[in-house]
């Protein structure tokens, strides 16, 4: 069980490192770049969550920190959460003229989040136990 969980956590790290990468390479190609300090510091700041989120389940399948590595997981998907709520929630009441919002969508995606939340608690309890 502690194992499947540590590579589901890997696996929403990496996609989740790669959404941003793939969206800060679409955004420079729309854009001049202010200064490479800048997009450097900035890219750094985005991957935390997803680099806490493959840090933690390498930590527990290696077993040299289960705990910190359980805190880990659970922590950075409570931050892609409030993430995904934060990019969500506006779009549950669009302005008059404004396209509606794939709801369907952003339901099917908040369920998978919060699934992974769960998974997140889960693992830490039986990492605890260690």
């Amino acid at each position: 069980m502690i194992r499947s969980l540590s590579i589901l956590m890997l696996l929403v790290g990496t996609v989740w490192a790669l959404a941003i990468a793939w969206a800060f390479i679409s955004l420079s190609g729309m854009s001049a770049p202010i200064s490479t300090r800048t997009i450097v510091v900035d890219y750094g700041l985005a991957l935390i969550g997803p680099v806490c989120l493959i840090l933690g389940p390498i930590l527990i399948l290696n077993g040299s920190r289960p705990r910190v590595g359980g805190l880990l997981s659970l922590l950075a998907c409570l931050v892609l959460t409030g993430i995904t709520i934060y990019q969500f929630a506006p779009s549950l009441h669009p302005d008059p003229l404004q396209v509606r919002p794939p709801y369907l969508l952003n339901a099917v995606l908040m369920g998978l989040v919060l699934l992974v939340d769960f998974g997140a608690f889960r693992l830490y309890q039986l990492v605890a136990k260690l």
